[in-house]
C-alpha cells in the first residue's frame, strides 16, 4: 500500500516495467517524504526478485528525497546471499554517488573504508564499480594502488586492469606510462584499446609505432581507436612525464 496516488503503478507488479516506472522517468513525481511510502518503496528495492530496472529507478527517488536510510539500504542489498552480481553492481554505483555528492544525504564515517572493502568482493563487476567509485572519490589509499593494479601477474588481473588504466588516464597518472605501454600490442582488446586511448591522450611518442601496427593489424575496434590516437599525437605536442 501508498500513501502517495502517483506511486501506486510503481509497486504494482502485474505491469510491465515501462509502465511502472513511467511516473519516475518522466519527471512527474520527483521526491517521497511520507515515511509510509519510503517503507513501501524500501520493501520493494530489497527484493531480489523484483524487476531491476525499478529498484534503480526507486534507488534515485529515494535518493533524491533525501533518505537518510539509503545507504544500510544499499548494503543491505550487497550482503543479501540471494541477490545477482548485476544489481549488486548497480548499488555499488549509487554507493559512490553517495561518496562523491557529500552533504545531500548524511553518510557514516566508515561509508569510504566499507567501500574499499568491496575491492576483494566475489563479483568482478562489484570489484570494478569499488574501484571506478573510490577513484572517482579521489581516495588516495586507491589511487595508490593503480600501479599494483597495473602490472598485477595474477591470473584474473585482466578483470580490473584495463579499469585501471582508464583510471590512470583521468587522474593523470603519467608516471605510469612505463607500465601502460606494454598494453599496445595486447591480445585483449579491451587492454589494447584502453592503452592506446590513453597514451594516444597523453601525446606519447614513444608509442606511435605500436599504435601504427595496430592500426595497420588490429580489430575494427582497435582500428578505430588507433585512429583516433594518431590524430592526437599529430595535433598536439607531446607531453613529457
Amino acid at each position: 500500500m501508498v500513501v502517495t496516488p502517483a506511486l501506486s503503478n510503481l509497486v504494482d507488479r502485474r505491469l510491465d516495467f515501462v509502465e511502472r516506472v513511467r511516473t519516475l522517468t518522466s519527471g512527474r513525481l520527483t521526491e517521497v517524504k511520507d515515511p509510509q511510502d519510503q517503507s513501501t518503496l524500501a520493501a520493494v528495492l530489497a527484493d531480489p526478485q523484483e524487476d531491476e530496472v525499478v529498484r534503480h529507478e526507486i534507488v534515485n527517488l529515494l535518493n533524491r528525497s533525501g533518505d537518510p536510510a539509503l545507504e544500510s539500504r544499499l548494503f543491505q542489498i550487497l550482503e543479501n546471499p540471494a541477490e545477482g552480481a548485476k544489481f549488486r553492481a548497480w548499488a555499488v554505483q549509487h554507493l559512490g554517488g553517495l561518496l562523491t555528492t557529500p552533504g545531500r544525504i548524511p553518510v557514516s564515517p566508515d561509508l569510504l573504508p566499507r567501500v574499499r572493502e568491496l575491492l576483494t568482493d566475489r563479483d568482478l563487476h562489484v570489484r570494478r564499480e569499488a574501484l571506478l567509485a573510490l577513484s572517482r572519490a579521489n581516495d588516495p589509499q586507491t589511487l595508490e594502488q593503480i600501479p599494483g593494479l597495473l602490472k598485477d601477474p595474477a591470473p584474473g588481473a585482466d578483470g580490473m586492469r584495463d579499469l585501471a588504466i582508464r583510471i590512470a588516464q583521468t587522474q593523470n597518472l603519467r608516471d605510469q606510462i612505463f607500465l601502460i605501454r606494454p598494453y599496445l600490442t595486447s591480445t585483449n582488446d579491451t587492454l589494447r584499446v584502453a592503452a592506446i586511448d590513453t597514451l594516444g591522450r597523453w601525446q606519447d611518442l614513444e608509442s606511435r609505432p605500436a599504435i601504427e601496427t595496430a592500426l595497420k593489424e588490429g580489430s575494427y575496434r582497435v582500428k578505430l581507436c588507433a585512429q583516433s590516437a594518431l590524430k592526437a599525437l599529430d595535433t598536439s605536442a607531446p607531453a613529457t612525464p
